[in-house]
């Protein structure tokens, strides 16, 4: 993994309370990729193999409708994980991943990630963690929501 990538996903790691040996074997697992503006990271309905590491940039999650039309379900900025929630529950992606903007992804192969998993329980803490407050951040936002229909 490059420079770039590798000093994101140490200050995520950082941030999310990863000790720096767990955190260093962490990062030591990952390969960085560069997507161009427009590029599809990962399709709704695909079996997922990676998850990902949005080190720069900016993704949109989208779902198809009826017909053609997508619906964007939220944008994404670095640094952030996509593709985990979909791979621990062993379902499909439930959005396809656009690239907004030119970035930098790092990529972790699902193999890979159990193994961390099973034998780095800081590493299992930490992404508790991580799911955790993605999870806090979805019920802050299906509560604004419910606000804003109510008025």
């Amino acid at each position: 993994m490059g420079r770039d990538a590798r000093g994101a996903l140490r200050r995520w790691a950082d941030a999310l309370g990863l000790p720096p040996a767990a955190r260093d074997r962490m990062c030591a697992a990952w390969r960085a990729k560069r997507y161009r503006r427009g590029e599809v990271l990962f399709y709704e309905g695909d079996t997922p193999a990676d998850v990902y590491f949005l080190c720069r940039g900016r993704v949109k999650l989208v779902r198809r409708a009826l017909g053609e039309r997508q619906h964007i379900l939220r944008v994404v900025s670095g640094p952030d994980m996509l593709g985990e929630r979909a791979l621990i529950a062993g379902q499909p992606y439930a959005a396809a991943a656009q690239m907004m903007e030119d970035s930098l992804i790092g990529i972790l192969q699902a193999k890979r990630f159990f193994e961390l998993w099973r034998d780095e329980p800081e590493f299992s803490r930490m992404f508790a963690r991580h799911l955790a407050r993605k999870l806090a951040r979805a019920d802050d936002a299906a509560f604004d929501l419910a606000q804003r229909t109510i008025r």
